[in-house]
């Protein structure tokens, strides 16, 4: 399920990793697509399990 959406590529994969180490299983859809055209793809989504969504948004609250 997608949990967030970034306009920037980089932004978007230091959030992946950030979950990753927190051991989220999650991961990047659109990459090339989202962060070329954010208007029309709606920019890079970022996926988690549904399992693991309210952890993950959890650690994305505290990662601000």
């Amino acid at each position: 399920m997608i949990i967030k959406t970034f306009t920037s590529l980089i932004e978007a994969q230091r959030t992946l990793q950030f979950l990753q180490q927190a051991g989220i299983h999650c991961y990047l859809t659109d990459e090339i697509m989202g962060s070329t055209f954010t208007v029309g793809v709606g920019g890079v989504k970022l996926n988690v399990d549904e399992a693991d969504a309210t952890e993950a948004q959890t650690l994305l609250s505290a990662m601000k």
